[in-house]
């Protein structure tokens, strides 16, 4: 595990952060893959999420799942990483309709000070790319600080793989930090 066996639950005001389960599938499918999830199901009969890692933490990785309190259903995930230097980095995605009432800044401060207060971890980072202006401005609402600009060392696997031709797509990322707890 990355930490310890970190089945976290936590509680906010209108979240709840939870172990993430095999029943959550269809809608994880559906946020990292938008309607193509449900025309791939429909084609295919199941789509291949990798929800089953999700579900088993790594040394790489733990991802919970974002809920809302009052009714459990899910709607995104948090995950803890190690960003390319090792330390400790913060990743949320929320579904579309959930964006932009909170939902983000919440979920984060209360996971990222649960870990200030689990393992003592004083610092996190996020890494965002320069065009999601909305997760820019999420985590500025908890302090977070811009270290540097640099390419998105991700895009090397992708562009590696384009067809002979296919025209490259600048994308930068934005490293930030956060000082803990927020």
């Amino acid at each position: 595990m990355l930490y310890k066996d970190w089945d976290v639950i936590l509680c906010g005001t209108r979240i709840r952060i939870t172990p993430m389960t095999i029943e959550d599938e269809p809608e994880f499918g559906r946020l990292m893959l938008g309607d193509l999830y449900d025309r791939m199901v429909e084609d295919l009969g199941s789509v291949a999420t990798g929800i089953n890692s999700i579900i088993n933490h790594t040394e790489k990785e733990e991802t919970h799942a974002i809920r809302l309190l009052d009714d459990e259903s899910f709607i995104g995930w948090i995950t803890l990483q190690r960003d390319p230097e090792g330390r400790p980095d913060i990743g949320i995605s929320l579904v579309e309709k959930y964006r932009n009432q909170g939902i983000g800044p919440e979920t984060v401060r209360l996971f990222a000070n649960r870990l200030n207060k689990e393992y003592g971890i004083e610092r996190v980072y996020i890494r965002i790319t320069e065009l999601n202006l909305q997760s820019q401005r999420a985590f500025a609402k908890l302090g977070a600080m811009l270290d540097k600009r640099g390419p998105d060392y991700r895009m090397k696997r992708i562009v590696d793989q384009l067809p002979e031709g296919q025209p490259e797509k600048e994308n930068n990322l934005l490293f930030y930090h956060i000082d803990l707890p927020c």
